[in-house]
């Protein structure tokens, strides 16, 4: 009897089947990225970049610039840039992060159906804020 090689076409459905429900599952938990963020977590999300940026500058023990314009956060960091986008929003102002993790400066964020809000970092480098 000549051997047989390959899979039976029961092991070829149940594949299929076992991999459609697992495409199914991930795709149902998946965020929507066509729709923006609520403008209610914006404050958070731009006091958690705050945070990020000042245990950076701590660990690294380097100068680290914040600027806000418009919908764009520039990070600065020993010559070198990144920016982060937050949809929706209207950023002013800069903050600046010695390397002992002194801080100074503040960011005002405006966005529609959002209270004006102060952003600064206090002691230990968390985020504070305030109405502008």
């Amino acid at each position: 009897m000549k051997p047989t090689s390959g899979f039976t076409l029961i092991e070829i459905l149940i594949t299929i089947t076992i991999l459609c429900g697992l495409i199914a599952a991930t795709t149902a938990l998946l965020p929507r990225m066509d729709r923006a963020p609520d403008v209610s977590s914006l404050p958070g999300r731009v006091g958690s970049t705050l945070e990020g940026a000042h245990s950076q500058a701590v660990e690294e023990g380097t100068s680290i610039t914040l600027q806000g314009s418009g919908d764009t956060l520039q990070l600065t960091s020993a010559g070198e840039i990144t920016t982060d986008r937050f949809v929706q929003a209207t950023l002013t102002g800069g903050l600046s992060i010695a390397p002992d993790g002194a801080t100074t400066g503040a960011l005002t964020l405006t966005a529609p159906g959002l209270t004006c809000t102060r952003l600064t970092l206090g002691p230990g480098g968390l985020a504070q804020q305030g109405a502008c």
